[in-house]
């Protein structure tokens, strides 16, 4: 082993060893002097390959890990004493708050089991009025209760609330009285049939008499609807969104705005069928597959009522095949088993069917 010093420049001495077996159970040396003649530092270190550091003048001992100390465990109960007779004053209001996050929790359940109760499907009437989750269940019990004072059974709650669930979080005295009481009183619909009313349109609990219903019911008597009360499943229906643009259609037709008025009066469902899903690709037909006219909608506005698809491609095929002609009212009214019936003991396929043969026959009324 060489070791560098201030004398020499380089000193080979044996150093003898004497193995001993430290606390980790490893053979290493247990002792080794330094025979340098020279006086070195007084403890210079110096690490050796077997990775033991020890001091040449000195004997070198391995130093032993301190034993953890022991924990002492009366103490760490007597500090646990506190908490288990009371909290401290600190803690007291993380308490208070975590009672009253399980009073709320506890509330939501009994809210949530209620409306299913009822018939309400609470996912979709959450995610669609999310008001919900922060109103009172007895908030919500007294819509029930006044409804259902007004007339409306158990069974007709689930179905309301599930086409408008905002009607669970409206309040009674602003909203939902003055409804019913415009329907008595301005439309005059009688107290038996409120609940039918309510029933085929549920949105009317969730307008504004004063900014929907009551303009809408205006706008209806100005175009000439005497008795508002029979159509009244027009009355949520926006005159600037929905009403107005579907009259405005038809006069851009072609048709004034009497003819226009005129279709609406003898069909007012057509308020209600969209113009790009209903009155667009029927017309289309009509003018373009079947020869007819705008002027055919004015006698039978009742037209855009019946599917494409299933009634009016149908049965204008069967009569361009067997050479019939009938006019429009005829041709879609009759159910399908009498229709095709009907035609077959009328005619063998080669006799022409008009309008005049039909209505000395009476045999499609």
């Amino acid at each position: 082993m060489g070791v560098e010093c201030n004398n020499f420049k380089k000193v080979n001495v044996e150093l003898p060893q004497i193995l001993h077996l430290d606390w980790r159970g490893i053979w290493k040396p247990s002792m080794q002097y330094c025979l340098c003649p020279c006086s070195l530092p007084a403890t210079p270190k110096l690490n050796l390959k077997l990775g033991v550091t020890f001091s040449c003048s000195s004997i070198w001992r391995p130093t032993l890990p301190q034993p953890k100390k022991k924990r002492n465990v009366s103490a760490t109960v007597s500090a646990y004493v506190p908490l288990l007779r009371g909290r401290p004053k600190q803690n007291q209001e993380n308490q208070d708050e975590g009672r009253e996050e399980h009073s709320v929790i506890d509330e939501v359940r009994e809210k949530l089991a209620y409306l299913e109760s009822i018939g309400v499907d609470t996912y979709s009437a959450i995610t669609k009025n999310p008001s919900i989750k922060s109103t009172s269940l007895i908030s919500i019990q007294s819509v029930v209760k006044f409804l259902q004072a007004m007339g409306l059974l158990d069974t007709d709650l689930g179905r309301l609330f599930n086409i408008c669930p905002e009607v669970l979080t409206a309040s009674v005295p602003r909203q939902l009285r003055p409804v019913f009481t415009f329907l008595l009183r301005e439309v005059h619909i009688p107290a038996t049939r409120l609940r039918r009313v309510i029933y085929r349109r549920p949105r009317f609990l969730a307008c504004s008499v004063k900014e929907e219903l009551r303009p809408t019911l205006y706008f209806l008597q100005r175009l000439g609807f005497t008795d508002v009360g029979k159509y009244s499943f027009l009355l949520p229906c926006s005159v600037e969104g929905k009403l107005m643009p579907r009259l405005q259609y038809f006069q851009n037709l072609g048709l004034s705005y009497k003819d226009a008025v005129s279709m609406f009066l003898k069909f007012p469902p057509l308020f209600n069928y969209s113009v790009n899903g209903n009155f667009r690709p029927k017309l289309d037909y009509l003018v373009n597959d079947m020869g007819g006219s705008v002027d055919d909608l004015k006698a039978f506005p009742q037209y855009f009522a019946f599917s494409l698809e299933r009634r009016i491609k149908p049965r204008h095929r069967f009569l361009v095949e067997n050479d019939i002609e009938l006019p429009l009212s005829v041709m879609l009214r009759t159910k399908d088993e009498v229709f095709y019936h009907r035609l077959k003991d009328l005619c063998d396929g080669s006799l022409r069917v008009n309008q005049s043969t039909i209505k000395e026959n009476n045999c499609f009324y």
